[in-house]
């Protein structure tokens, strides 16, 4: 099964080989009644010019891979594998690629009415179908979902969709209520950092110390910490396990690896303090999470 940074990476050098413009493709994986599943596939990159789109849609955009800027009549951010976008109907948006070429998200698109019965099936009748934010930050809490969606779009999933939906706005919902509101990065903050999270995500396994990062971001140690914070959502070194982490969800969706081989694939030397960060993170162990989406 293709990494979603091994499609984004297709997508683009395809684009490029043909002498193409950036585009983004819409594949449906589930359609359902008032709402849809699809596979947002961007191969753009800095050279090209961003144009404006409208969301047509409540959207869950779970960004599965890549780096972007987001900007919109409702409000802007800086989002990278990890993150969630969120895009009320009838906004107007447009994206641009500072930070590398192409993105895959995976969205979660729903009519107004269908989203308005969504929220009062989970009692939350105050949130509405505009949210209040564009953006959620990289989280823990978020990697089982993220896991469990991108293995439903590669076909290796058995749950509903309809459930998955369900959480995932659920989900959204606590998430939104758990936030305030932070102080916003520089332009050039936002650049580095995301440049950053971008290099992570391309290579898990590799030495991330905070040092090697920091160095990488041109930054002294404690500054480099609160700028990741800031940006991302989380701190240098919760990001590389929440990379190193979904990653192993994606390789576990292979029944004949071996778990031991999946940890050690993903940067754990050892295969105990892998278990236990899978479990904090997850809620059940590898082999569990196997059963469930195998």
């Amino acid at each position: 099964m293709l990494t979603s940074n091994e499609i984004v990476a297709r997508a683009v050098e395809r684009r490029r080989a043909r002498g193409e413009r950036g585009s983004a493709t819409v594949a449906t994986i589930f359609q359902g009644d008032g709402w849809r599943l699809a596979d947002i596939l961007c191969s753009a990159d800095a050279s090209d010019v961003a144009f404006e789109e409208q969301h047509d849609y409540v959207s869950i955009a779970l960004v599965m891979a890549g780096a972007f800027s987001y900007r919109s009549s409702a409000g802007a951010s800086d989002l990278c594998s990890g993150s969630v976008l969120l895009g009320s109907p009838r906004t107007h948006f447009s994206c641009t690629h500072k930070h590398g070429a192409g993105d895959r998200c995976i969205a979660f698109q729903f009519s107004a009415a269908r989203y308005e019965e969504l929220l009062a099936a989970l009692g939350a009748t105050k949130a509405g179908a505009n949210f209040p934010r564009v953006a959620l930050p990289v989280s823990t809490r978020g990697a089982t979902l993220f896991a469990r969606t991108e293995a439903l779009a590669s076909g290796h999933a058995r749950g509903s969709a309809h459930e998955l939906a369900l959480s995932t706005v659920s989900w959204v919902i606590e998430a939104l209520g758990r936030l305030g509101r932070d102080r916003a990065p520089t332009p050039a903050q936002a650049q580095s950092m995301l440049a950053v999270a971008r290099a992570i995500d391309e290579d898990v396994s590799g030495d991330h110390s905070v040092r090697t990062l920091a160095a990488l971001a041109s930054m002294s140690t404690f500054h480099f910490i609160r700028c990741f914070k800031r940006v991302v959502g989380t701190t240098p070194h919760a990001y590389v396990r929440i990379a190193r982490l979904r990653a192993a969800g994606r390789l576990l969706c292979d029944p004949t690896l071996p778990i031991a081989s999946v940890a050690f694939e993903v940067g754990f030397q050892d295969l105990s303090v892998f278990n236990h960060a899978f479990r904090q993170t997850f809620g059940v162990t590898p082999r569990q999470l196997r059963a469930s989406i195998a």
